[in-house]
């Protein structure tokens, strides 16, 4: 599996978030996958999860994620 790269932008309270908006990186490793996968479930299950959890843990924070692939982020950029 290769590394899936994701852009994550995250909006929220100022008590968070210095400037109300981050844009960081955010990767699914192979090594991710295997740690968390269980006999039967789909790589692509727990991607899902993994995902989820990412956005969870801001969402705890009052914020909004929104995950881009790297190609939709620079597509947006140049908008």
């Amino acid at each position: 599996m290769e590394t899936l790269k994701y852009k994550a932008i995250v909006t929220g309270p100022k008590e968070y978030l210095k400037d109300g908006i981050l844009v960081e990186d955010f990767e699914i490793t192979e090594e991710d996958v295997l740690e968390v996968i269980e006999e039967d479930e789909s790589s692509e299950d727990v991607i899902d999860y993994l995902i989820e959890e990412y956005c969870a843990t801001w969402e705890q924070r009052w914020c909004k994620v929104t995950l881009m692939t790297e190609e939709e982020f620079e597509k947006m950029k140049k908008s």
